[in-house]
């Protein structure tokens, strides 16, 4: 059997023999000047100036546009940004705490440095002594008026050296908690052909919102041929923001020569700033998003004292700040009306100043703060940004969610447990599939923090017993099982070499799935040696064991009844391990029930008996129930499809069974 790696070796050197006998994109006739090093740029985020004179220093860039990257293959340059995780929620690190405070459990996305949160947009920096009192109640009062708190059933409070989204009243479970439409969203740029570049949802599910069977082709933006709307009104609502990037992209293509288009964080930095620049054009001197922006944290003066990794990370984060800037200030100047390519001057002092903070300001807010987009079904589509919905900290145990039920167009915070007044709402920012030590070290790159919540700090001791990790652990080779309490592997008897290789081999698998999605070609691989080799090592709770079982309930060819059966065996299975790893009603488990559900409908083409049918009612209305908790009431554009066909399941069993 060809390995995982062999497989994606022979294909990488297919893609690699088209893209070696297709002209190059990084050859230009132009002298291109090098690149400054990061050292010589400012690092403080206010001194890096507004204006550029010449084009030559964003020409790497613009290049790298046309392979949908942000950086070149030096190591040294940018990776892209990673919107990875379901929920890519916000951060709202703390300033430094004294030297003897312990890091601080489970803040908001970076929310949660080993320090307590920032006030309002203060750059805070002494250790100690915090601030007083009265300065603590105003700077609160100025956040929750700024995000407009005041009709909300939460509130933004400090609570324990931490602030955090605080439940003014009781919400119950399935309840929606804060519902906002984002400041900014974008599509990542393979899904620009594929859904609406407003609301963000596919044709599909937009017939399904619309109850419709017969799903509309999207159209085309004629102008800059790269956007695409689902509907006028979506593109009515866009078109303020459109009309900046329409030209910028159309500049971008004559200046980078190429078809592409910039990276998803480029576009959606580029947005902001344009939106900045439309509300102080305006009549209102209001302000709304500019005032909302900057009461997010940026992490740009953030100190760790006595954490060389995190200060490390901090560096590399403000470094990441530095290059984005030069390719995101080009990108927003040639969307301005006056941009002239044959006499580039970038003056972008309209838009970055003292009231919206330096651009790098901006940038680092948006990188900490932004929300992975999501299809109603969870695929992650792209990128959403909104300063209230980014107040949640994270918690591996969390009593609600962020999603997007209806398309990225409004955004929702779900209770997922019952949550009392003056508790405070807690959501995730990473996989809560991940084991305890991928956890922890995303949280440290990502968000600058080390969570200490519950499921974190009690893991290892529950009095004098241990407790084990459901996402990490061994199946005892006598018992073939886990029991209570844990118990002792013979190290000599435990091949730990092969053991090894299969968990490196269903990671590879994980990576190349998130990055570009799996077939059917790797289910012979899945199904016969990878789940078998591992079920009999670790449970199905077990990382990467668990979402292995997804991918090959997914990838599995349903051409007879035996292989839809071993299909929704697949599914069942995974949710017997997830149920283990994930709050009851998290969306994952209601989308897998969706997923479920569908693939055991596909019997009834060979088989329409009573049973059949049966079980289909019976799989679509538990699903639906399932979604009417983790979206919220309705259910959303999945709860809505899961109804529709228990409603039209339960019709086909009583035209059939109940009128004969």
């Amino acid at each position: 059997m060809t390995s995982f790696s062999q497989l994606k070796a022979q294909k990488q050197k297919r893609i690699s023999a088209v893209v070696h006998s297709s002209p190059s994109f990084s050859s230009s006739p132009k002298t291109l000047s090098p690149e400054p090093p990061v050292n010589s740029l400012p690092a403080d985020g206010e001194s890096l100036p507004a204006t550029f004179k010449s084009l030559e220093i964003f020409n790497p860039f613009i290049d790298r546009w046309a392979l949908g990257k942000s950086s070149t293959s030096e190591s040294s340059h940018l990776k892209p940004l990673d919107f990875k995780t379901p929920t890519l929620l916000p951060d709202l690190p703390r300033a430094p705490s004294p030297p003897s405070s312990p890091i601080s459990s489970g803040s908001r996305r970076s929310r949660s440095p080993s320090c307590s949160p920032p006030l309002g947009y203060l750059d805070v920096v002494e250790t100690a002594p915090g601030p007083s009192k009265s300065r603590e109640t105003n700077d609160l009062v100025h956040v929750n008026t700024v995000l407009e708190m005041d009709k909300e059933g939460v509130e933004v409070k400090i609570m324990n050296g931490r602030r955090g989204l605080f439940a003014k009243r009781r919400f119950a479970q399935g309840s929606v908690v804060l519902t906002r439409p984002p400041f900014v969203s974008v599509l990542s740029t393979p899904q620009l052909p594929e859904r609406c570049s407003y609301c963000l949802l596919s044709p599909l599910e937009l017939s399904i919102s619309r109850r419709s069977l017969d799903p509309s082709p999207l159209e085309r933006c004629e102008v800059c041929e790269t956007v695409a709307y689902c509907s006028s009104s979506c593109a009515t609502k866009d078109r303020s923001l459109h009309d900046y990037e329409c030209r910028a992209l159309r500049m971008s293509k004559q200046v980078a020569d190429a078809a592409s288009v910039p990276p998803e964080h480029i576009r959606a930095l580029a947005r902001l700033a344009w939106s900045f620049h439309t509300e102080r054009s305006g009549t209102s001197d209001k302000h709304s998003r500019i005032n909302a922006m900057k009461v997010l944290e940026d992490h740009l003066k953030t100190t760790f004292q006595g954490d060389k990794e995190l200060e490390k990370q901090i560096e590399e984060h403000r470094a990441q700040c530095l290059r984005i800037s030069k390719a995101v200030m080009m990108f927003i100047a040639m969307g301005l009306p006056n941009f002239d390519p044959q006499n580039p001057s970038l003056d972008l002092t309209s838009i970055f100043n003292k009231s919206t903070g330096s651009i790098l300001q901006v940038i680092s807010s948006f990188m900490i703060n932004t929300f992975s987009a999501s299809s109603p079904s969870l695929d992650l589509v792209g990128a959403a940004l909104n300063p209230a919905m980014a107040m949640s900290n994270h918690s591996c145990s969390p009593n609600a969610v962020v999603v997007f039920p209806e398309g990225a167009d409004s955004m929702r915070i779900v209770a997922i447990k019952a949550i009392e007044a003056g508790e405070e709402v807690l959501t995730h920012y990473v996989d809560l599939a991940l084991p305890y030590a991928q956890r922890q070290a995303e949280l440290r790159r990502t968000y600058h923090f080390e969570c200490k919540c519950p499921t974190c700090d009690n893991r290892t001791k529950d009095g004098d017993k241990p407790v084990l990790d459901p996402r990490s652990i061994l199946i005892h080779r006598e018992c073939k099982s886990v029991p209570p309490g844990g118990a002792k592997l013979d190290l000599f008897q435990t091949n730990w070499r092969h053991i090894s290789n299969l968990v490196r081999e269903g990671q590879a698998m994980l990576d190349e799935d998130d990055r570009q999605g799996l077939d059917t070609s790797v289910t012979p691989l899945l199904t016969e040696e990878l789940i078998p080799g591992l079920s009999g090592i670790i449970p199905h709770s077990s990382w990467p064991l668990l979402p292995l079982l997804r991918i090959a309930a997914r990838t599995t060819v349903k051409l007879t009844p035996q292989d839809v059966e071993k299909a929704v065996g697949y599914y069942e299975t995974y949710c017997q391990g997830a149920r283990q790893v994930y709050p009851a009603d998290h969306p994952v488990l209601a989308v897998v029930a969706a997923e479920a559900a569908k693939t055991l409908a596909l019997t009834v083409a060979w088989d329409i008996s009573r049973n059949s049918l049966t079980r289909c009612v019976e799989a679509f209305s538990t699903a639906a129930k399932a979604c009417g908790i983790a979206f919220g009431p309705g259910g959303g554009i999945v709860g809505a499809e899961m109804l529709w066909e228990a409603n039209r399941h339960h019709q086909e069993y009583a035209r059939r069974f109940e009128d004969a």
